[in-house]
């Protein structure tokens, strides 16, 4: 996954989040074809896969003024962890084509991981 210019307006810039349970959510395009998966591992790109079941879980942390911080909770339901590791652009740099990547969650400190919903 990368950083796009808002103004182009793609579908590709708007995602769903699908609740499983409580606050964990599978993230998908808006059209639900694509689903964000990462290999858990720390600075592994976020990708995106056709197939649901191979989405990753993440847990929607609640920081105030609508921003949220995305924990990677696993690849399987039945093993859902919090890693400790957060959704983070990479290098906090707001530039078309930066890399979104999994980082040690520190969501107080990080601008880069926070996420504003709309």
């Amino acid at each position: 996954m990368f950083v796009w210019s808002k103004q182009q307006e793609a579908e590709n810039h708007y995602f769903n989040f699908h609740f499983i349970k409580d606050d964990i959510v599978k993230i998908s395009s808006k059209d639900n074809t694509r689903w964000l998966t990462t290999n858990g591992e720390i600075g592994s790109t976020i990708t995106q896969t056709n197939n649901e079941q191979e989405a990753s879980y993440w847990k929607i942390k609640q920081l105030g003024n609508n921003k949220v911080a995305l924990h990677y909770m696993g690849n399987k339901e039945a093993e859902i962890n919090d890693s400790n590791l957060s959704l983070n652009i990479c290098g906090g740099y707001a530039k078309e084509g930066t890399k979104v990547i999994l980082y040690p969650s520190s969501y107080d400190s990080y601008m880069n991981q926070q996420f504003i919903l709309d």
